[in-house]
């Protein structure tokens, strides 16, 4: 029997998870979990596809590992940012948390991010009122090998459909989103998954991991 996909997000302060969350994973056959709901078993996801989101560090990924292995594949997106970024956005937040506490977070990402296997760095560093429309179209065309990456774990799009996205801008977290990625719908691909490798490149700087078959 062919196990369901897991994936962990994770990232800095201000790296833009919840971007990802309701403008990307909102579109496929996948249901946020907090980490902590899933570890104390308050929740039943035996046969989900799922996106875990909360704190994930060294210690809940070990953990995450041992109580997901009979049921889940899992994998991980780490949502890159610099620490200029980081900062700037914390500090734009309603309730920002202290700076200590920040850097804190933002070396542990880091670090966690180099130690976890099948992980897809997407790198959300970006800021719209400062970018070039290279760099827009860049982004864009980063955008669109994370929805492949996605597709290549087994995951569907809701009207069954894989699609792709145009390369347009995309807006970071902290400003009013003025762009939703325009979709055109491709070939339907199979839903079966197999082993997925981590392939990585960079585009002009953009550090990014696609995921391909094995």
């Amino acid at each position: 029997m062919s196990k369901s996909t897991a994936i962990c997000l994770f990232g800095a302060p201000g790296c833009g998870k919840d971007y990802l969350l309701n403008n990307i994973f909102n579109k496929f056959n996948i249901t946020e979990v907090n980490v902590d709901h899933l570890l104390s078993g308050r929740i039943n996801i035996s046969e989900q596809n799922i996106v875990i989101t909360g704190l994930i560090d060294d210690n809940s990924s070990r953990k995450l590992a041992n109580a997901l292995k009979e049921t889940h594949d899992i994998n991980y997106i780490y949502v890159s940012v610099t620490n200029k970024i980081s900062r700037t956005r914390n500090e734009q937040r309603a309730e920002p948390i202290s700076e200590q506490k920040r850097l804190e977070k933002f070396y542990k990402a880091e670090k966690l991010s180099k130690t976890l296997e099948n992980t897809i760095i997407f790198n959300n560093s970006i800021t719209l009122s400062e970018s070039s429309q290279m760099e827009q179209i860049l982004f864009g065309s980063q955008i669109q090998r994370l929805l492949e990456s996605l597709i290549d774990l087994g995951l569907v799009m809701d009207d069954g459909s894989v699609e792709e996205v145009d390369e347009k801008v995309i807006d970071d977290e902290q400003q009013t989103a003025d762009f939703t990625p325009t979709l055109k719908p491709k070939k339907t691909k199979s839903t079966t998954s197999t082993p997925a490798t981590p392939q990585n490149s960079t585009i002009d700087g953009l550090p990014v991991t696609s995921v391909s078959k094995g």
